[in-house]
C-alpha cells in the first residue's frame, strides 16, 4: 500500500493498545487549550472531539506540567487514537515525539 498507509499499521498497535476496538489535535499546548475550553469559547462553539480530546488531556496529565501522571492510564490510551482520528496530526506527531508520554503509556500498557 502507499507508504503513509504502511505508516499507520507500523504504529497501529502502540496507538490503539492492547484489546482496544476503538477506531483511532491534542492542542499544541493543552494549558492553553484547557484555559481555553474553560474561558473563552462557548461550549457550543467547540465540537464534541475538541471536549474529548480537552477532557483526556486534563485526565492524562492532571498536573498540567507534561508529566502525564495520571490515575487513571485509559487516557493515556485513548488520546493518541482521538488526535489520529480527529486528523489532528502536528499534535498527535508532538504527542508521540513527547518520551516522558511515550515511557507513561509503555509502563501502563
Amino acid at each position: 500500500g502507499p507508504p503513509s498507509m504502511q505508516r499507520r499499521a507500523s504504529i497501529s498497535s502502540f496507538i490503539d493498545g492492547p484489546g482496544s476496538s476503538e477506531t483511532p489535535s491534542w492542542v499544541d499546548s493543552h494549558k492553553d487549550s484547557q484555559y481555553n475550553a474553560k474561558h473563552l469559547r462557548p461550549v457550543a462553539e467547540l465540537g464534541i472531539e475538541t471536549l474529548m480530546i480537552d477532557l483526556l488531556v486534563r485526565n492524562a496529565d492532571p498536573d498540567g506540567d507534561f508529566s502525564w501522571n495520571c490515575p487513571d492510564p485509559r487516557s493515556l490510551d485513548q488520546l493518541p487514537r482521538k488526535l489520529a482520528a480527529t486528523g489532528r496530526w502536528h499534535t498527535f506527531n508532538n504527542l508521540l515525539c513527547d518520551l516522558k508520554f511515550c515511557y507513561q503509556k509503555l509502563k501502563h500498557f
